[in-house]
C-alpha cells in the first residue's frame, strides 16, 4: 500500500474551493470575514 501524503494548499485556496462546492456565493458574494466565526475572531469582530 503506498503512503498518502499530506499536500499543504493555502488556507484561501480551500475556503474558495468549499464556498463553490457548497453554492455559497450563487445568491449573492459570501463575504469569509463575516461568515466564519474563526476568521471573524481572528480580525475581531
Amino acid at each position: 500500500m503506498k503512503e498518502q501524503r499530506s499536500v499543504d494548499v493555502p488556507e484561501t485556496a480551500l475556503m474558495e474551493n468549499a464556498i463553490r462546492s457548497m453554492s455559497l456565493d450563487d445568491l449573492r458574494p459570501f463575504n469569509v470575514l463575516e461568515k466564519v466565526i474563526e476568521k471573524m475572531i481572528s480580525v475581531g469582530l
